[in-house]
């Protein structure tokens, strides 16, 4: 076995609200908060609503994802209690928010942000089942995701086993372990703006090629490198080991 290894890079570009926590100040502003109940993969009954519900009258994390992907002005939380999050709703037809991976879309208008608290990694696990990758940011969309374990993703057919970001995301105090792509970034694949602070990228696998914050078991594929401004940073005490 391996030893783990440290990254501790200095964080040079700053990334208008996607490197920092909300403060508290700001949540003020009318941002809504849904309490996540249900560790079952369910869609919310009626996403025009602005509440978080199901027809077995919960708040499962689905849904609350697919509430807070029409939220506007400063965005959504959605705080995840201790438990195992497991998906069940293999991807039919296109790739949205209420089957497959869970998708963190494009918002309509602004940069609202979308923040994914659970309790810590060793209690809340979001666990995709090998059905798909687990998140998806897509173009546009600003998300912090910390305090979780993102496992079981399984990119057949795309990059990114763990998380495909496409957007601005900051990981924080996550996991991203056992995780498979058949391309490229079998943990992340980033082809934008990726913070990673105080996390453990481990045992996730692929054939392809890794990137930059590689090693033999290509976690992070940095796609973003290739353009003039690199943006992937890690913070603090981040492992990448096996």
């Amino acid at each position: 076995m391996k030893r783990p290894f440290v990254l501790a890079l200095v964080f040079a570009t700053a990334l208008p609200g996607a490197a920092l926590l909300v403060p508290v100040a700001a949540q003020a502003q009318a941002q809504p908060v849904f309490l996540v109940n249900s560790v079952l993969d369910q869609i919310d009954d009626d996403i025009n609503d602005g509440v978080c519900h199901t027809a077995a009258n919960t708040c499962p994390l689905r849904a609350a994802i697919m509430q807070a992907n029409r939220a506007t002005g400063v965005g959504a939380t959605a705080v995840l209690p201790a438990g195992n999050y497991v998906l069940t709703r293999p991807q039919a037809g296109i790739d949205e928010d209420t089957s497959g991976d869970l998708n963190l879309a494009t918002p309509v208008s602004g940069t609202p942000l979308i923040t994914i608290a659970g309790a810590g990694a060793s209690m809340t696990i979001i666990d995709a089942n090998q059905i798909d990758g687990v998140f998806r940011v897509e173009p546009q969309r600003t998300a912090v995701i910390s305090g979780v374990t993102i496992q079981g993703g399984y990119g057949s057919a795309h990059d990114g086993g763990g998380i495909d970001n496409e957007g601005a995301l900051t990981i924080d105090r996550v996991r991203v372990t056992q995780n498979h792509a058949a391309l490229l970034g079998c943990g992340i694949y980033n082809a934008s703006s990726l913070v990673v602070r105080d996390s453990t990228i481990d045992f996730n696998t692929a054939p392809g090629p890794g990137g930059d914050f590689s090693t033999r078991q290509r976690r992070i594929y940095d796609a973003a490198r290739l353009r003039p401004t690199p943006r992937t940073t890690a913070v603090a005490s981040t492992t990448t080991g096996s």
